[in-house]
């Protein structure tokens, strides 16, 4: 195997490993912006602390509990076990930059070798 497609092998097995990570932060991104949203509202609308402030509370905690997506939950989508919609985002986020890393390596290797000859 030659040092580019070593490298290539390298890279790949890194972004293999990231990828879900990067995919959990993106589809938990709204979920944590609309869980701040709601909680500075109750702490906006209730100065005091109450029995209304604990209920709006439970009520934005467990919206967030429902709509956060955890990594064993993208890593089941991903086998087909879960959500079908996360798992082809977590498959896209891994295959595209690794087909599209191979094309333009192919190019700039063919491109450089024709300036060799």
């Amino acid at each position: 195997m030659s040092g580019w497609k070593r490298l290539f092998v390298v890279i790949a097995t890194c972004w293999v490993l990231v990828a879900p990570f990067l995919t959990l932060n993106a589809i938990n991104d709204p979920v944590d912006r609309i869980f701040g949203m709601c909680h500075s509202a109750v702490i906006r609308n209730n100065p005091q602390y109450d029995a209304r402030y604990e209920a709006e509370l439970n009520k934005c905690s467990s919206a967030f509990m429902r709509d956060y997506v955890t990594l064993p939950k993208i890593l089941r989508a991903m086998v087909g076990m879960g959500d079908r919609t996360h798992g082809l985002l977590a498959w896209g986020v891994i295959l595209i930059p690794l087909c599209l890393l191979w094309v333009l390596g192919k190019i700039v290797g063919w491109v450089a070798a024709g300036f060799r000859h």
